[in-house]
Parts: structure tokens; C-alpha cells; sequence
């Protein structure tokens, strides 16, 4: 655990370092006017992200670290969690490290941060059955962003063996009351919210460009080329059912946005319970390739996420 812990520092005094080099997004700084109205909700996601940045700021002030240290606390926790969850194999780390998804994530403030983070605690403390908290980790990854309802399933899972238990039935009603302002939020507002989502996912006509844009955009968010080895212990372990819970994890959020994508644009974005279950998946698989080809494969990763980092500070790459 020692050793997570320093390899997660390092990298995130690296992303303070970076959060505070470089302008903030159009969108983060579209999610700060947000944490200034304080609200139950909004137009675009709940207000977890909101609320965040507006703890952030005041802490730190309205500034580029104000708005992004929620972005790289979160992803230092999610690390933790990835660590745990994997059985403290430490190459599920390094691979999350490797992922360009996670990575941006790990910098740049979006709702998807939170989600990523609550959805692998809630994972945890299910896969311990700590079912009461793990209804609370469920409501504030619907806090997050509305794509935590994929979770929902994984109490089935569950359900056989917890029939008589209590917490069992009372973990999604904690969740659900946790989630509750946001739905009185829509109610007063024609539930615009929840049509805004469904709208922007799946009111669309069907392009066959889009699901092979969705494909295109996970190979390379997961970065390239490791990302091809990803896929393929991906679809192995997939093959063999090994570990059907974190099966589960990785392709149900991804199919349910492929899918979608055959009616609406998808972003790369949307899968990202996905790819935060993707290296806790496969690690134990990785290590076990020829020792040269696994570590070129991720320092090959680290040295582009780097350059990406590096041109964003100070711009290099020619373009145009």
C-alpha cells in the first residue's frame, strides 16, 4: 500500500502542477458558474461537480487549482480503490495510470471524476457487504452524473444471498433518498434534466459512423498501443467468465452506450465506469506478459500522456 500511495503523490503533485500551468476547459469553466448558484441540481448533470468546486475554491480560491483539485483528489482516491478492489495488484494501478481517460480525468474537473470514484467504492463495499454505506457511495455517484443508474444492476448479484438481510433492501432506498433533491428539482423545472439526457443520448437517426466512431474512441482514450493488448485480455477473461462481477462492470456500461450510439453521436467520455473497472479486470493477466514488452507498452503510454501534458503547458506538436 506504501508504494500506491507515493506512486498516486507523485503523480499528483505532477497534475497540480499542471492544473496550475494550463487555462481551465470551456467546460470546467461552465461547471464554476454552477458552484456559484448553489443548487439542487441543474440542466446538464446533478450538482455533486457544483458543490465540489465550490469547496474547492473556497479553499483554495477561484482560481485553475480551485476548480481541479476535486478532479485530483478524486482520482487519488480512485487509485486506492482500484488497488483494493484488484486485490492490491499493483499493475492495476499502473494501468490505470496508462489509460489517457483516466488520466484527463485526473486533471480536468467533469462529473466524470466523482462518478468514477463513488461507482468503485460502491463496487467495494458491496463486493464486502457493507450494504448500507454502499447505498450511500450509490447516491453520491447519482449525485455525480445520471450514468450511475447503470449501477443498479449489481444488486442482483447480490439478492440470493441476502434475501432475508435487511441492510440489503435498505442500500438502494439510502441511495434513492440521497438522490431525491435532484429529482424534486426536475419535478419543479418539467424534469428538463432528465429529457435533456435522453435527448442528447438517444433522439438521434441511426449512422453507422457512430458505433465505429464509439469503437475508434476506445481504443484510443485507452491509449494506444497498449490499448490493443487491453482489449484483447479484455475480451480473453470475457470468454473464459472469469470474475462475472467485474465482467459485469466493464461491459455493461459499454455495451449500453454502444448501443445507443446506432441513435445519438457518443462521446468517448460516457463509458468511463467502463474503463475504471478495465485495469482492476485484467492486471492479474498483464503481469504476466514478457516482462520487456509489459513495461515498454506502459512507458510508452506514460511518455505520450506525458507529451500531451507537455504541448497543453507549451504547444509543440504542429497541428494545423
Amino acid at each position: 500500500m506504501k508504494k500506491i500511495i507515493l506512486i498516486l503523490t507523485l503523480i499528483s503533485f505532477f497534475r497540480v502542477f499542471f492544473a496550475t500551468h494550463t487555462e481551465l476547459t470551456e467546460d470546467e469553466a461552465y461547471y464554476w458558474v454552477w458552484a456559484q448558484n448553489p443548487d439542487l441540481s441543474y440542466f446538464d448533470h446533478p450538482p455533486l461537480i457544483a458543490y465540489s468546486i465550490l469547496i474547492s475554491t473556497k479553499i483554495f480560491g477561484n482560481n485553475e487549482l480551485g476548480v481541479r483539485f476535486p478532479a485530483i483528489l478524486y482520482s487519488f482516491l480512485a487509485g486506492i480503490l482500484i488497488f483494493l478492489i484488484s486485490g492490491k495488484e499493483i499493475y492495476s494501478v499502473l494501468l490505470a495510470l496508462s489509460f489517457l481517460i483516466l488520466d484527463v480525468g485526473g486533471v480536468i474537473t467533469t462529473p466524470d471524476t466523482p462518478l468514477v470514484l463513488f461507482s468503485l467504492l460502491f463496487f467495494f463495499l458491496m463486493q464486502n457487504e457493507k450494504f448500507l454505506l454502499a447505498g450511500i457511495a450509490l447516491g453520491l455517484a447519482l449525485l455525480s452524473k445520471y450514468q450511475a443508474i447503470l449501477l443498479l444492476p449489481l444488486y442482483i448479484f447480490y439478492l440470493r444471498k441476502n434475501l432475508k438481510n435487511l441492510r440489503f433492501y435498505l442500500s438502494p432506498l439510502i441511495a434513492l433518498f440521497i438522490f431525491i433533491p435532484v429529482i424534486f428539482w426536475n419535478f419543479e423545472h418539467q424534469f428538463t434534466s432528465f429529457k435533456f439526457q435522453l435527448h442528447h443520448g438517444y433522439a438521434g437517426s441511426f449512422n453507422l459512423s457512430y458505433p465505429l466512431k464509439y469503437i475508434l474512441d476506445t481504443i484510443l482514450v485507452l491509449t494506444p498501443p497498449l490499448s490493443l493488448v487491453v482489449v484483447y485480455f479484455a475480451i480473453k477473461k470475457t470468454i473464459k467468465l472469469n470474475n462475472k462481477l467485474l465482467l459485469f462492470m466493464v461491459w455493461f456500461p459499454w455495451i449500453f452506450f454502444f448501443i445507443s450510439s446506432f441513435k445519438g453521436r457518443p462521446e468517448a467520455n460516457w463509458p468511463c465506469i467502463s474503463y475504471a473497472f478495465l485495469p482492476v479486470l485484467i492486471s492479474g493477466d498483464y503481469k504476466k506478459v514478457n516482462n520487456k514488452l509489459r513495461d515498454f507498452l506502459l512507458i510508452l503510454s506514460y511518455i505520450l500522456i506525458s507529451l500531451i501534458h507537455l504541448h497543453a503547458i507549451k504547444p509543440f506538436i504542429p497541428l494545423k
